[in-house]
């Protein structure tokens, strides 16, 4: 357990919780319009932050089941009603997805094992 905690860092951590739970509230204290909130915040803030965490999470070798973390977080959000359940939790499968396609991206170029020759006897002719 001790290795998954230095592979996350903490700003990682706090830049979540304060997306989901922090950047709803500033917004409504501000009295930020609806629409203004959903674009600024939840497509190009938020989503801008599910691509980079998925590209972080790949980088730095983190486990795959962090990627749960952020969509669960502002699913979270959603559930206390900070974000509305109208598309809140569109939003927190789209961030997960988000993640999920810059997690697993690149790989194209990575070797794959089940293609490669079998050199269980050796290379006789080649």
């Amino acid at each position: 357990m001790q290795k998954v905690w230095q592979r996350i860092n903490w700003w990682l951590i706090a830049s979540m919780l304060g997306l989901a739970f922090l950047g709803p509230l500033v917004c409504e204290w501000l009295g930020v319009q609806a629409v203004f909130k959903i674009i600024g915040l939840y497509f190009v803030l938020n989503m801008t932050f599910s691509l980079y965490l998925g590209h972080y999470l790949r980088q730095h070798g983190a486990f795959w089941w962090f990627l749960a973390g952020w969509p669960l977080l502002f699913g979270l959000a959603t559930w206390f009603g900070l974000v509305s359940a109208y598309y809140g939790y569109a939003l927190a499968i789209l961030y997960g997805l988000l993640e999920l396609v810059t997690y697993t991206s690149g790989q194209e170029s990575e070797p794959d094992i089940a293609s490669q020759i079998p050199v269980d006897g050796g290379y006789h002719s080649i």
